[in-house]
């Protein structure tokens, strides 16, 4: 059966990073793996076909961008070269090269174009637009005019397309100084891509959105942005912005169908099933507060005004960061102080164990994880993952780690595990 892939009007932009081969068209869910073209059954879990791909050039897909734009297209991720998918068959179709100069770049789609901010290479960030001609066959430079990082950018967090304009924060730039040396993109910018007039929002970044998401997607004018279990939804106009703790460590987002939000999560399994999320459920009416930017050049008044609110509650934030939680452990899930801390079933039988055994020692902690087909380097890797991920969700809601290691005092080539006893009850 021939496989044709209708153009979806409906465009959801990925935060670039190694992500699997998925993606949404026309309403369901592709793989690309080797040398195939997998299309799923309505229950996202089997495959009902497979169609061979016609790979002429035998393209490395790992070292391509899917863009999921009015057809699929691969761009390669150092900048220059671009294929689409036609029927069944990857082709070439700009006349560019392997140029180089744009690691770490964000593709849009804007006017029925595919466009390029930023990227690294060469020991240098771009700081210009470029755009593909389809009448050309090629890439053209657009210079930004206005407030623009003076040493470019790369690898922004996250952005929106909003009618005309761009809106983008966070991001990698060179220091001034030192071409050797990066720093962090605080701020959030607007480009209006008629005029190319740039433009800085007033204000720094919240610290947490200062560092990229999992992911994230353009949705309803709306950026939903994903740490782990926390989403974060935010209108890039108003730059207000609501949170809501969810069940699901999202790391990759597949795509839309209908007000569901499909994905992959963030256990490292590549034969793991696709989850979702429906859209219905995170109304921005019942989310918390989100400060997106806050004001660094506060006033002399608000800043006396500010340090006398934290000394008179100094006292109390204290006594309540001494107060131990309670555990409270199910066997399909984990509460911390009747909050939901987790479903995970690995982050379940880890805290249990830690519970019942008081330390786990490294090579236990692995025994837990159940990984022994691979090597012992690749097992210790998923293990840290797993630990960044449980505290990172612990510093969520009380912010401080859950799980603590040291070296075992009666071997110091091994780490010992063991839960932060000074919070928890």
């Amino acid at each position: 059966m021939r496989i044709v892939l209708i153009a979806h009007f409906f465009i959801i932009n990925l935060f670039q990073k190694e992500d699997p081969n998925l993606f949404v068209k026309d309403e369901y869910i592709y793989e690309i793996k080797e040398d195939s073209l997998y299309l799923f059954c309505d229950n996202k879990v089997d495959y009902c076909s497979k169609e061979l791909l016609i790979n002429n050039d035998n393209i490395d897909f790992s070292k391509y961008h899917i863009l999921n734009f009015d057809n699929i297209y691969f761009y390669k991720k150092t900048g220059g070269l671009l294929y689409q998918l036609i029927d069944n068959e990857i082709t070439r179709i700009d006349n560019s090269y392997d140029h180089k100069l744009h690691t770490g770049s964000l593709s849009f789609f804007h006017n029925d174009q595919i466009n390029i901010l930023g990227g690294y290479g060469f020991f240098n960030r771009r700081d210009d637009i470029i755009y593909f001609s389809k009448e050309n066959k090629e890439w053209f430079s657009k210079d930004i005019k206005g407030d623009f990082p003076i040493e470019g950018i790369s690898e922004i967090n996250f952005h929106a397309i909003i009618e005309d304009n761009l809106i983008f924060c966070g991001g990698l730039t060179n220091h001034e100084n030192d071409h050797s040396k990066t720093k962090r993109i605080n701020e959030c910018y607007e480009i209006n891509l008629t005029t190319l007039s740039s433009k800085k929002f007033f204000g720094n970044l919240n610290e947490n959105l200062v560092n990229p998401p999992n992911d994230y997607l353009n949705l309803n004018d709306r950026i939903w942005i994903f740490f782990d279990n926390l989403l974060i939804i935010l209108n890039p106009v108003e730059m207000t912005a609501v949170y809501f703790d969810i069940e699901f460590a999202v790391h990759h987002i597949v795509g839309v169908i209908g007000d569901e939000i499909y994905f992959k999560e963030r256990d490292n399994n590549p034969l793991s099933e696709i989850k979702k999320l429906n859209i219905n459920d995170f109304n921005e009416k019942l989310g918390s507060d989100y400060s997106v930017l806050y004001n660094s050049n506060s006033t002399f008044y608000k800043f006396l005004f500010g340090l006398f609110l934290v000394c008179s509650l100094f006292y109390t934030v204290n006594q309540y960061k001494k107060r131990k939680r309670k555990i409270i452990l199910f066997s399909d899930k984990i509460l911390i102080d009747k909050i939901l801390f987790t479903k995970d079933p690995k982050w379940i039988i880890v805290v249990k164990q830690l519970l019942e055994n008081k330390i786990l020692k490294n090579h236990e902690f692995l025994d837990i994880l159940k990984n022994e087909t691979l090597d012992i380097g690749h097992q210790n890797r998923l293990k840290n993952i797993l630990i960044d991920s449980i505290n990172q969700r612990s510093n969520h809601l009380i912010n401080q780690d859950l799980i603590l290691s040291k070296k075992w005092e009666k071997d110091n080539r091994i780490n010992i595990y063991f839960l932060n006893r000074n919070i928890f009850k």
